[in-house]
């Protein structure tokens, strides 16, 4: 009796070994949460020698081959431990640029890019501040969406003053954002604006475009006007004056004949200068006394006389 019960007992313990050599136990492994095993959350036991599908749910992706097997045991020929689904990326961040996939994949019915895809970036307007390549990397943009923008404040294509300085320099091709500069026109030039301009995420606060290098006038033929300056500059080194400039005129000796004041309006004097002149008084050398002109005046009417009375003898 005592033997029979060694054999039995003996039969199922080698039973019970031999049913768990054929099968593979995950219920004590730490799995990841969206690992999917023949497309289902992961229950087993699995059965030795069976091909298993190893996936993520939706869009994540996993880190290794999909295919996998039990080797009995609890053995597999890759632990479900070492799988990694990693997440995917928005794609809503890069809504205001224009992205093209390099590698990987884009995802319609989520709007997300796939773990490891990589895109180029472009902008509709302005140029790419920061990288142009980024990488989705388990559900984060490497790099990161803050360190890349649209920079709308360059000078490439735009219409500006010819004489127009940025710093002091020929304008550059872009600046970067948020960054102060400084507008001004080359030599006697005056800024139809002021003199510092700002870049923001939407442009300049006021448009390059916008300025203009107003030119300075040059001096009118007046030889013989005094001019003052009343408001604005005169450059000696160039002998112009500067846009703006306001000038009176005045005379010291005689009067003067055209306008009084005048002001350089960008290139021209308005009112015009060209008959601004001091008119010199008449000599009095060349004047003729009273009793000069009198005398004068009795001798070219005297033949007229003279015939007057010589018609009233005759009447007498």
């Amino acid at each position: 009796m005592e033997a029979h019960f060694r054999i039995c007992f003996l039969f199922v313990v080698f039973g019970f070994l031999g049913v768990n050599a054929q099968v593979c136990d995950i219920s004590a492994l730490s799995i990841d949460p969206m690992l999917l095993i023949d497309g289902v959350t992961p229950v087993g036991p699995y059965s030795a020698y069976t091909l298993i599908f190893f996936t993520c749910t939706s869009t994540y992706m996993s880190n290794l081959p999909e295919f996998n097997m039990c080797q009995g045991s609890d053995t597999w020929m890759t632990s479900p431990e070492d799988y990694t689904c990693s997440a995917p990326c928005s794609a809503d961040e890069w809504s205001s640029f224009t992205a093209t996939v390099t590698s990987g994949q884009y995802i319609t019915t989520d709007n997300a890019y796939e773990h490891n895809t990589v895109i180029s970036l472009s902008c509709a307007e302005g140029s790419i501040e920061g990288s142009d390549i980024i990488t989705c990397q388990d559900g984060s943009w490497i790099p990161s969406r803050q360190s890349i923008r649209c920079n709308l404040c360059g000078t490439t294509g735009l219409s500006l003053a010819p004489m127009l300085l940025i710093d002091d320099v020929i304008p550059a091709p872009s600046y970067p954002i948020f960054d102060l500069i400084s507008v001004s026109c080359q030599t006697t030039y005056m800024s139809k604006f002021g003199n510092f301009n700002m870049c923001l995420e939407s442009g300049w606060i006021t448009p390059l475009q916008d300025y203009e290098c107003l030119a300075p006038c040059d001096p009118g033929t007046w030889s013989s006007v005094d001019a003052s300056v009343i408001i604005g500059q005169y450059f000696a080194s160039n002998n112009v004056y500067e846009h703006n400039t306001i000038l009176e005129f005045s005379c010291s000796a005689g009067s003067l004949e055209g306008p009084a004041i005048t002001a350089c309006q960008n290139g021209a004097w308005s009112p015009a200068t060209d008959s601004v002149q001091c008119k010199q008084p008449c000599d009095s050398r060349s004047l003729l006394s009273r009793q000069e002109l009198t005398i004068t005046v009795m001798l070219l009417t005297l033949p007229v006389c003279t015939h007057l009375i010589h018609f009233h003898q005759l009447l007498v």
